[in-house]
């Protein structure tokens, strides 16, 4: 396949600032990467902070896609959050092998650059509201939602989790910690049901007696 210039620099800003950073990444080194000339460059990009912003909006839509590809629709509702949750574990390693563009540009960035720091803060917003349908079937299948956090409570947490794991994975250099994070967090949905469960069994009792 092809790639027009702007594809190309998208590319090259994308594996670059997620090896070396965006303070790292100059223009030259992108133009050398894609191999693509400055004026070239310049005709489509105004600054590297406008081409960084279209390399995480891509890289966003790609990592989304991967996760609703996740087909849970023949899982009864109670148990969809779980079958996410252990298809990831298994696939995490994949998804982010090379890290979490966001998440990269966001422990860098957020003082630095008030535009990037807005939309990497829009984007992990964005995700979480398309997670949140998932968690909230989690959440229906509570015998009470007194004690329960909310969908958008956990979508979040779900991402903190995966953010958390794979700047442990590159720490590492095991990509499977990723995997092992996810699954964590499962058992822990796991036990918060379970306690869910039993805080409502005095309720029964006393109804009874």
């Amino acid at each position: 396949m092809v790639l027009d210039t702007r594809e190309k620099l998208v590319r090259s800003a994308q594996a670059l600032m997620l090896a070396k950073g965006y303070t790292a990444t100059g223009v030259d080194d992108l133009c050398r990467d894609a191999g693509v000339s400055k004026g070239s460059f310049y005709h489509q990009f105004s600054s590297k902070e406008e081409l960084a912003i279209a390399a995480l909006g891509e890289f966003y839509e790609a990592g989304l896609r991967n996760l609703l590809a996740i087909d849970v629709g023949s899982v009864v509702p109670e148990r969809r959050l779980f079958a996410f949750l252990d298809a990831v574990s298994r696939q995490g390693h994949e998804f982010w092998n090379r890290g979490c563009l966001l998440g990269s540009l966001a422990s860098e960035m957020a003082l630095s650059s008030p535009a990037l720091q807005t939309e990497v803060a829009r984007l992990f917003s964005q995700t979480a509201q398309a997670l949140e349908p998932l968690m909230e079937s989690f959440v229906a299948s509570l015998p009470t939602r007194a004690r329960a956090p909310s969908a958008a409570a956990l979508a979040e947490h779900f991402l903190i989790v995966v953010e958390g794991a794979i700047v442990m994975s590159r720490a590492h250099a095991d990509p499977m910690k990723i995997g092992q994070a996810v699954a964590r967090f499962a058992e822990q949905l796991q036990w918060l049901a379970r306690a869910n469960a039993e805080a409502v069994q005095p309720q029964k009792k006393a109804r009874k007696s």
